[in-house]
């Protein structure tokens, strides 16, 4: 009777394991001596490519050059300061394209025009979603014409929203309320920037602290 031997799932006939088995491979030390690999460890086809047996080199020895950059790599740091020219690659003057490709900004929003029409703000100020500081305003004949500071920035002077009204004086000493009549009253006003006569810093005192800080064109047209 022919008898099968079931491996996995597929049945084969006795005879064929039998065959098998019956390798013609060299032994060493006679018959019953391991089995001894071939001499050669390199397969070829007729007119195919040569293939070693040498196993790959392990994939964790290298790291491609296009392979995504190891958790923790660091990139451009987020800027922290609000300079005399901008934030960072941020500058003023910019156009909306510069701007919005200086991956500081969030999208703009309204239609460029003449006057201040577009608006968006510093991502790190709160992300892509809306906020009430790092505002960023821009006009088709001035381009970027607001840069607002958000808590955690400053000026190179060392001023920023929550400084005192005295430590900003001593910063900016020709700091002035525009709108009030008594030099020492809380309010808004306009010291110029160090440097950069195309430039003012907006800041508003309450309660003798400093609550918004603004790096603006001396003529732009969006407020006041």
């Amino acid at each position: 009777m022919r008898r099968t031997v079931r491996l996995g799932s597929v049945l084969l006939p006795v005879a064929l394991v039998a065959a098998g088995c019956t390798s013609n491979v060299p032994r060493a030390g006679g018959p019953g001596g391991p089995v001894t690999p071939p001499p050669s460890t390199v397969s070829s086809a007729s007119n195919g490519p040569v293939v070693a047996s040498t196993p790959p080199a392990s994939p964790s020895t290298s790291l491609s050059p296009s392979a995504p950059r190891p958790h923790g790599s660091t990139t451009k740091a987020t800027p922290t300061i609000l300079g005399h020219t901008g934030f960072g690659a941020l500058k003023l003057g910019m156009s909306s394209k510069q701007a919005l490709a200086t991956g500081l900004i969030a999208p703009w929003t309204g239609r460029e025009g003449a006057e201040c029409a577009l608006r968006s703000h510093l991502k790190a100020a709160h992300g892509e979603g809306a906020g009430d500081d790092g505002i960023v305003m821009l006009s088709g004949n001035l381009g970027v014409e607001i840069i607002d500071a958000y808590p955690g920035v400053s000026t190179p002077e060392g001023i920023h929203i929550g400084s005192t009204r005295a430590q900003m004086l001593k910063a900016y000493p020709d700091w002035r309320p525009v709108a009030e009549q008594d030099p020492n009253a809380d309010g808004r006003g306009l010291p110029k920037v160090p440097g950069n006569s195309g430039a003012v810093y907006r800041i508003v005192t309450y309660k003798g602290k400093v609550v918004q800080l603004t790096l603006q064109l001396v003529h732009q047209d969006c407020y006041e």
